[in-house]
């Protein structure tokens, strides 16, 4: 991914009322691993018995400029304690 977009507009978790849980983009941060970059996204309140939506944008880049081939959305839901990790 291309670590110079403003990943505030692009990158949504989006919380059963249908309001976006992410507010400052210092809530992402880039770590790169063997296989590439991993985003993370930090310090977001995951409620229990909750529904998530995260919505990637199609103008979302990869390293060469590229956009992703369509929007992507994965959605999951919390039960008790909340702890996720998820890599893109």
């Amino acid at each position: 991914m291309n670590t110079n977009q403003n990943l505030l507009d692009l990158v949504k978790v989006i919380d059963n009322s249908g309001n976006s849980i992410i507010t400052d983009s210092k809530q992402f941060s880039w770590k790169s691993a063997s296989n590439g970059d991993i985003l993370t996204i930090n310090n977001i309140s995951l409620q229990p018995s909750n529904r998530y939506v995260v919505q990637l944008s199609e103008n979302l880049l990869d390293k060469d400029g590229s956009k992703l081939s369509g929007n992507r959305v994965f959605s999951f839901s919390t039960r008790g304690a909340v702890y996720l990790q998820m890599e893109l």
